[in-house]
């Protein structure tokens, strides 16, 4: 496939969400199971939304998906991302999931090709410590190598979470698609990829 401009991202996640734990969507999962909101806009949307360029619309026809990447902020310390170890999920059984890269792949549908564009709904949880320490070393985005300041001392979480600023994040959005029924996950076209800015938790009393 010839190169292709990338998505253009019509209404961001919100730079503030409320922080929620995994444990909270298990022990109270209607009450618990918030979605990441989109920042305002003048179209009213009210998740984050992406625009599906033209020249992807004449190329995508069945088994085309957006990727959601949860995803690492550079910093001084760590200049690469990585895949974060923050969980994003989706209630969708249309929706394929995929643990190993903290990714959601959302169906495309004849009616967002019409449309030109896609909305999300998922959620976002944070890891308590005891998680985070039993999550293993991160591994960086695309290549799922081992990222090696990983390795020093895991188990001090409070480290770790300086370290990859895990309270920081982004979304990474990407066209992938099922060329091969063989295989059990979309592959991703990198030349459509963009990311969102920068998501910060905030922790709110109930």
């Amino acid at each position: 496939m010839e190169q292709l401009p990338p998505l253009r991202i019509l209404v961001q996640p919100r730079a503030m969400y409320r922080v929620r734990y995994r444990t909270d969507m298990v022990n109270q999962p209607i009450r618990a199971f918030r979605f990441i909101l989109g920042e305002e806009n003048i179209n009213g949307l009210a998740y984050p939304t992406i625009e599906i360029p033209n020249e992807w619309k004449d190329k995508m026809q069945e088994n085309f998906y957006i990727r959601l990447t949860h995803v690492t902020v550079p910093n001084d310390q760590v200049p690469e991302r990585c895949i974060h170890p923050y969980n994003i999920d989706v209630n969708e059984d249309n929706v394929i999931k995929d643990p190993k890269t903290n990714s959601l792949y959302f169906p495309v549908s004849a009616i967002d090709l019409e449309n030109g564009q896609k909305s999300f709904r998922f959620c976002l949880s944070k890891l308590v410590q005891s998680e985070l320490r039993n999550y293993g070393p991160l591994k960086l985005l695309d290549s799922y190598e081992i990222h090696e300041q990983s390795l020093v001392d895991p188990s001090n979480t409070k480290r770790i979470i300086e370290l990859y600023q895990l309270t920081h994040s982004q979304i990474r959005f990407s066209i992938a698609a099922i060329s091969d029924h063989n295989n059990q996950l979309p592959i991703t076209y990198a030349c459509s990829s963009v990311y969102s800015h920068v998501m910060s938790g905030a922790q709110v009393e109930n």
